[in-house]
């Protein structure tokens, strides 16, 4: 495997960072991940933008000269003869003495990019079944910033996989669902969707703003708005969304099945649009 670090292409083991490297040091850094399909991305115009707002959150400049990461995204595509991938991008604040004041003066940041393979785009693919535990919300509240600081989502989902589960849903101690672990969560009633505003306490999921205008061109009524654990156990259905994840139905939720314990049709409809949405975007033909 071939990856892009400070302006260097690196067979993977050869790619190093500092031990004082902040990213290591603090977790003092930002990332995002981009899905491609048939060697197209899916609305990387849109990741760069979330990348650039994280990096301004925490005041970090990307460096001069850096080749920019949507074309680094595309080289490492070619480099590693993939067509179907997930791109990792990560820039932390760079190698310092471990204080924790920024360096100053400003040190050059550490840009690193990897390209995991993927499943290839497939019309016929099924919605993804999923178990669900819930688990008090203990993030930092600062969840709209895309940091690499993910200590409480790695625990929480290790809890649902010790729970024989997929994935954890979270919590706040009022009772008000935020999402999941790794995806967005919607909850639906009928024909409406329900999901968490976009108060700075959940991340402006790139593939819940795609799947939230596909419902609303279908007919569905969408609102952001607070809702309650005991509202989402009532939902007839759980829908979790995410980049390399796309679009998954919870089929049971703490160990009770949520309504059939079957993916629910609307997530089925859903993951249809989205998948013809992949195909319209990447030039897939049927």
């Amino acid at each position: 495997m071939i990856v892009y670090l400070n302006g260097q292409w690196l067979p993977k083991d050869q790619a190093t960072v500092s031990v004082e490297d902040r990213g290591f040091m603090y977790a003092d850094g930002v990332y995002e991940v981009v899905r491609f399909y048939n060697q197209q991305p899916i609305a990387i115009g849109e990741h760069m933008q979330r990348m650039n707002a994280s990096m301004r959150e925490i005041r970090i400049a990307y460096p001069a000269g850096e080749m920019p990461l949507d074309q680094v995204s595309r080289e490492l595509l070619k480099r590693n003869n993939l067509a179907d991938a997930s791109v990792y991008w990560q820039v932390t604040r760079g190698a310092a003495p471990r204080k924790h004041k920024f360096p100053n003066p400003p040190v050059r940041p550490t840009v690193l990019a990897i390209a995991y393979p993927q499943h290839a785009y497939s019309a016929d693919a099924p919605v993804t079944p999923l178990k669900a535990i819930t688990r008090p919300e203990t993030r930092w509240a600062l969840c709209s910033i895309k940091a690499i600081s993910l200590l409480a989502n790695v625990l929480d989902t290790q809890a649902a996989v010790d729970d024989g589960c997929d994935e954890a849903i979270l919590i706040r101690s009022d009772g008000i669902v935020t999402e999941a672990s790794a995806r967005g969560v919607i909850i639906t009633e009928g024909r409406h969707l329900l999901t968490h505003p976009l108060d700075g306490r959940i991340l402006d999921s790139i593939t819940r703003r795609i799947v939230l205008d596909l419902a609303r061109d279908a007919g569905y009524t969408v609102s952001e708005e607070y809702f309650h654990a005991d509202r989402m156990r009532r939902a007839d259905e759980i829908i979790a969304v995410g980049t390399t994840s796309e679009v998954a139905s919870v089929i049971e939720l703490d160990h009770v099945p949520v309504r059939s314990g079957k993916p629910g049709p609307i997530a089925i409809d859903l993951f249809d649009r989205f998948k013809k949405f992949v195909a319209q975007t990447c030039g897939i033909k049927k």
